[in-house]
């Protein structure tokens, strides 16, 4: 099963993308960001609009990408983690219905924007880069952590309105992104 997980930043999306491909044979994970990265150092004239979650020709060729991936590879018993931020919500209900195609959102709706900050913080000292989010100030990363909960409430909500799954991942995160991973190997 082909597997796309989206959510908001600091929920946990890559953590269970390594585990799952670490943990299960013949899956590859595809990060959204190192795609956009990559368009946007080699193709820096195009606008990828993949922030700002509305439909776009990235969003397009993720789409076109995924079900060439899928389709042409699925003889193989080769299956994808595709992990992600934003996606527009219209793409995700189409890729969901992809044959063989899970997709799962992470979020944080149970926390404080100041623990969420602090759990960040303290995260941030076991990287050896501290990640890109010590490169931002307590302020703004404040701001953005009131952000991300309020749009997990929102991925929340649309997950409950279309039959996705949605993963609360405000408390013991390790322990959800295992049962998730569980949930993964039963369904495999």
């Amino acid at each position: 099963m082909n597997i796309i997980i989206m959510g908001k930043s600091r929920c946990g999306k890559s953590m269970l993308a390594n585990l799952i491909c670490k943990n299960l044979v013949g899956y590859s994970k595809i990060s959204l960001d190192y795609l956009v990265m990559t368009f946007k150092k080699v193709f820096g004239d195009l606008d990828l609009e993949y922030y700002k979650n509305k439909e776009s020709k990235f969003t397009q060729f993720v789409e076109e990408y995924l079900n060439n991936c899928i389709y042409k590879d699925n003889n193989c018993g080769l299956y994808y983690v595709l992990e992600g931020a934003d996606l527009p919500k219209e793409t995700i209900l189409r890729l969901n219905k992809l044959n063989n195609t899970k997709v799962i959102f992470l979020g944080k709706t149970q926390i404080s924007p100041k623990d969420f900050f602090d759990e960040i913080r303290k995260y941030e000292k076991n990287l050896p880069t501290g990640g890109w989010t010590k490169k931002l100030n307590d302020e703004t990363l404040l701001s953005w952590c009131t952000d991300w909960i309020k749009k997990s409430k929102e991925y929340k909500l649309f997950c409950e309105e279309n039959g996705i799954d949605f993963f609360d991942t405000s408390i013991n995160q390790s322990e959800v992104l295992n049962d998730i991973l569980n949930k993964v190997k039963d369904n495999s």
